[in-house]
């Protein structure tokens, strides 16, 4: 059985995905961008807080990914200066041509 992804859905899971990452960024004071190289070289220990944090992390960047294929409607729908320009999402980013 398939199950369409609205972007409401996404968004709202992406952000309950967000808020469990900060609570691992302030139990271990550290930021999510330090932590997964640490964490993917085998510099940290392997325990079950480390692995959720990095599953996490893995689970936000698959939905932002999702996201993208929102994206040029979330656009349509914002209001613009007119300028005619395109817009291509890569990685978190934008390059606007």
């Amino acid at each position: 059985m398939s199950h369409e992804i609205t972007l409401q859905s996404l968004l709202e899971d992406l952000h309950g995905v967000e808020l469990e990452i900060q609570e691992y960024e302030k139990k271990y004071k550290l930021l999510s961008c330090y932590f997964l190289p640490l964490y993917d070289t085998g510099i940290l220990e392997e325990n079950h807080d480390f692995g959720d944090w990095a599953a996490l992390l893995g689970m936000r960047a698959k939905r932002i990914e999702l996201f993208k294929q929102f994206l040029p409607k979330t656009m349509s729908n914002l209001p613009t200066n007119g300028t005619s320009k395109t817009l291509e999402a890569h990685a978190g980013s934008l390059t606007i041509g």
